[in-house]
């Protein structure tokens, strides 16, 4: 196990780095983030693979195949075939000043408070259980390398690793996301924040992507059937039967 002292340290460090490039980005009206601000957008979809998804769509693609690959399939299509559907989404809400799926709902209904209300209580029910996966997911992270205590040295009684997760987000949320409510604002702090998250993200892929084609090369090297592009298709053929050189 990793020492808990360098995963504080690492941890809080890049915390830290989230939050300066987030205040950056919103002290930062134009320069170069309006020159990059297509890239950044782009990057900052990758939000929807949250945390969970190292746990979930990795081990789902391992043991189901191209399954997996359904809870994608759906987004995808979205932004590559109804991107006039998306532009008339986003020019609605700003016309109506529309900043969450309650208030968007509810001009369809001479904007009902009540339509409203029903809406937020709705999407608060249904979210979060899945918000509560990807803090078990970044907990277990934490635990994982070691970090059992991980807030222990921060307050005198011991917090849970969620828990201690858990107020740090709200507090990044507060501060560079609920704190204005316009819909005329872009947040490009944390649309710069989750951009850079996303890079990270990427790079944690492909060297877990390298590591696991270097793993299959070896175990290949052991096979009397399958060469390493063939293990690499088991997940999808429902699995294949093989034998190891003695």
């Amino acid at each position: 196990m990793i020492s808990t002292q360098i995963i504080i340290a690492v941890s809080a460090l890049y915390l830290a780095v989230l939050f300066y490039i987030a205040y950056r980005g919103d002290r930062q009206a134009g320069g170069w983030i309006v020159r990059y601000q297509p890239l950044i957008y782009t990057l900052s979809l990758t939000v929807y693979c949250t945390s969970w998804t190292f746990f979930g769509a990795v081990g789902n693609a391992a043991q189901h195949g191209l399954t997996f690959f359904s809870i994608y399939l759906g987004p995808i299509l979205v932004f590559l075939l109804f991107h006039p559907f998306l532009r008339k989404l986003v020019n609605v809400s700003k016309r109506q000043k529309a900043t969450t799926i309650a208030d968007f709902i509810a001009t369809r209904y001479g904007k009902s408070h009540q339509v409203a209300a029903l809406v937020t209580i709705i999407a608060l029910v249904g979210t979060l259980p899945y918000i509560s996966l990807q803090i078990k997911a970044i907990a277990g992270a934490y635990d994982a390398l070691g970090v059992s205590s991980v807030m222990s040295g921060i307050v005198s009684h011991r917090i849970d690793t969620g828990l201690g997760l858990t107020l740090i987000l709200a507090v990044f949320a507060i501060l560079f996301g609920a704190r204005t409510i316009d819909a005329s604002v872009h947040h490009r702090g944390m649309i710069l924040a989750i951009g850079f998250e996303s890079l990270i993200k990427l790079t944690a892929f492909l060297v877990i992507a390298g590591l696991a084609m270097q793993l299959l090369v070896q175990v290949a090297a052991q096979s009397e059937q399958l060469t390493a592009a063939e293990f690499t298709l088991v997940p999808f053929q429902g699995g294949t039967s093989w034998t190891c050189r003695s």
